[in-house]
């Protein structure tokens, strides 16, 4: 090791001595010159979301088609029932569930309720009236009807409803209902489906 003395005069040397290294020290190196960092000298995974400040990327920092549907967290929720479902209930406000989707919205948002019912009766020219619910009760007027022309196996019909609400984050529940608006003896068979779509943020 080797370090660097100075002495003026007859004066004793001056403290402390500097250690001499390998290359000279350089003012330079405390800083980065524009342009010398590119991808190849970043090592993979070296940044993550936390070193990216909240609202540091804008739309104007995206190249046009960069962003593909493989690359976009796409998500809805859904269920079915695991099998038909015999409707008894004759009266609104005392519907019968036909299948619950326990769901965990993430943030305050716009959602999308769909659902596809496949329904019957045992004989003809019975109504059934199928509903959206949340844990509050009929999610607004998300409500639809079908009146079966045909009774047994052979009547069955197909009826959909879609409404838009919007949630607050936090756990739901989201039902399908469904009663007998004449008659009673209904059915909403197991090949009927639940949806809950994230649209955006209000």
């Amino acid at each position: 090791e080797l370090y660097l003395g100075i002495t003026v005069g007859t004066d004793s040397e001056m403290e402390p001595r500097v250690q001499l290294g390998s290359v000279p020290f350089s003012i330079w190196s405390l800083t980065v010159a524009d342009d010398s960092i590119d991808s190849d000298k970043i090592a993979d995974d070296a940044v993550g979301s936390s070193e990216i400040a909240d609202g540091s990327i804008a739309t104007a920092d995206i190249d046009d088609r960069v962003v593909t549907n493989e690359k976009l967290a796409l998500s809805y929720w859904s269920a079915s029932p695991g099998s038909s479902v015999d409707i008894s209930a004759t009266s609104e406000g005392s519907s019968d569930e036909v299948v619950s989707l326990d769901v965990d919205f993430p943030v305050d948002g716009i959602y999308l309720l769909f659902a596809k019912v496949l329904s019957g009766s045992d004989v003809a020219d019975k109504r059934l009236v199928a509903e959206i619910w949340d844990e509050s009760g009929l999610i607004g007027n998300a409500r639809a009807s079908s009146t079966h022309p045909i009774g047994g196996t052979g009547g069955a019909q197909s009826t959909t409803i879609v409404t838009i609400a919007p949630f607050s984050a936090g756990s739901h529940t989201i039902r399908l209902m469904a009663y007998m608006a004449t008659g009673s003896g209904g059915i909403v068979h197991r090949k009927t489906d639940l949806f809950v779509i994230p649209l955006g943020q209000p």
